[in-house]
């Protein structure tokens, strides 16, 4: 299913589609100040699983211009979780390439899993905001959780707190 809106279509990228949404986590990750960890090869298997038994641990959604036939211009990587107000999207990434900001491209995204979310009665829609783009989130309806803090624990961080150490 893909979605046309003011020229940019939305749809749920595919593995041929890997490569190019791998390259642009990198850039989102330089803009960021942080390093992709894994390898595109981890990030094609958790994504599009070569053994059709396992699924896919996300969904990509990608925007491409039906305008000029530009490449892919931007990705949402999205989960589904259940929390206390029933089934929830969890939007990881929305990362459009500078050069397409400002133009409806991130917009666009929300616009499709918004409608994705209403058919699959998704109760909440959720991520985690830049701080250069809490505006825009706010501006589309979005609410700022201030009781709530991001925590994160680091691979390493989870080693040790399972008590696993270097090699064993």
């Amino acid at each position: 299913m893909s979605h046309l809106c003011s020229g940019w279509e939305v749809q749920l990228a595919s593995r041929e589609d890997s490569h190019d949404i791998f390259n642009l986590m990198n850039r989102f990750g330089d803009e960021l100040g942080y390093s992709v960890s894994v390898t595109e090869k981890e990030f094609t298997e958790a994504g599009w699983p070569s053994d059709l038994k396992i699924k896919s641990s996300f969904e990509v959604y990608k925007v491409s211009s039906n305008k000029n036939g530009t490449g892919i211009l931007a990705y949402g990587l999205t989960c589904r979780t259940f929390g206390w107000s029933g089934l929830v999207l969890r939007l990881e990434d929305l990362y459009v390439v500078p050069e397409y900001r400002g133009q409806g491209v991130g917009r666009a995204v929300l616009m499709h899993l918004a409608k994705l979310s209403v058919g699959a009665g998704i109760s909440r829609l959720e991520l985690n905001s830049a701080t250069g783009a809490k505006k825009f989130y706010l501006e589309l309806g979005g609410r700022h959780q201030s009781d709530l803090t991001i925590m994160q624990f680091s691979r390493d961080s989870i080693a040790s707190l399972a008590g696993i150490t270097n090699g064993n």
